[in-house]
């Protein structure tokens, strides 16, 4: 941590801390260490770390220190912004806080009910939070569940530490195997500004996705599985699937079904007279988003975009990127 207290109680930054003085976290109360020298950037240390309530000053890595250290001098040049703010009524401790949105450098994995844990806090307070994560540990086009539970209003933003530069993905769709995304650099001053939402689209899943798509399911070599069960009965090879079917819709970023699959398991109920949306609403699996909308409401939008789609019949008709 950067921030400590003095003998009578003060606050004491790293760049006025002296050698040898007494500090004492501003959390716990307990004594802390001033180190300098040793590693890259000054910094306190808690002589045990389980001393502080809860583990609210993590250990932190030099290289969280060195984000935070970096990312907290840029935005103060030309911003209002706050280091190691305790807010004790949730008592979580952001690693910087511009106005009402928290910054949490988040460079390794925690777990989700974690960190989801901590987002639902901030956001008691009416706060919004921004997680950088490692730039160098992301793949965009596969993304851990841990890196997609970071996602917010379709983003993901992350640090490259070695060049200190942030960056935003627009996380636009997944077509069953990967996403497809958008990568831009954008100041960390501009951390707390809700991005641009881009006008929502279907988008076609290529012919090799789709052949991808069935030669999975035949790989489980069950009829159980949806996929396949459901073009085994309907007698349908690739080239009888409605193209259609093979449109991703805006709503789909939200589960984890594939493009075929739900389409085909409403199809198929539609066509056998047994739709039912409780039915549908147990099929489909949720991805474990913080801000995932409830589960009816996804179900009811992805029906608008089924109908939608069936009714074109013509996927030329919709606005549709490739």
């Amino acid at each position: 941590m950067f921030i400590a207290l003095d003998e009578n109680k003060q606050p004491v930054s790293v760049d006025e801390a002296k050698r040898g003085g007494a500090y004492f976290c501003p959390v716990c109360d307990s004594k802390v260490t001033f180190k300098a020298g040793t590693v890259r950037i000054p910094h306190f240390s808690h002589y045990r770390i389980e001393q502080c309530i809860r583990y609210l000053y993590k250990a932190e890595s030099i290289q969280h220190l060195q984000a935070k250290h970096d990312l907290y001098l840029h935005i103060k040049a030309s911003r209002d912004v706050d280091m190691e703010i305790y807010l004790s009524e949730i008592e979580q401790i952001p690693d910087l806080l511009m106005d009402k949105t928290a910054i949490e450098i988040q460079l390794s994995t925690i777990s989700i009910d974690l960190l989801l844990a901590r987002t639902r806090g901030y956001g008691t307070l009416g706060m919004n939070v921004v997680w950088l994560l490692d730039e160098h540990a992301l793949n965009p086009e596969q993304p851990t569940q841990f890196q997609l539970s970071t996602m917010k209003s379709h983003h993901l933003f992350t640090y490259d530490i070695d060049a200190q530069a942030v960056y935003r993905y627009e996380m636009i769709y997944f077509d069953g195997f990967k996403w497809h995304y958008m990568r831009e650099k954008i100041d960390a001053t501009l951390l707390d500004q809700p991005p641009t939402l881009r006008p929502q689209k279907f988008h076609k899943v290529s012919e090799t996705v789709a052949k991808k798509l069935i030669k999975r399911a035949k790989q489980k070599g069950s009829v159980q599985d949806v996929t396949l069960g459901a073009l085994y009965q309907l007698e349908w090879q690739l080239k009888d699937i409605p193209k259609w079917m093979m449109t991703v819709t805006p709503n789909e970023r939200w589960i984890l079904n594939s493009p075929l699959e739900w389409k085909l398991f409403v199809y198929q109920s539609i066509k056998n007279q047994s739709f039912d949306l409780d039915n549908f609403m147990g099929f489909i699996r949720l991805r474990t988003l913080y801000d995932v909308p409830n589960k009816l409401e996804i179900a009811q939008s992805l029906m608008q975009d089924y109908y939608l789609l069936n009714i074109s019949q013509n996927v030329t008709e919709l606005e549709i990127s490739s």
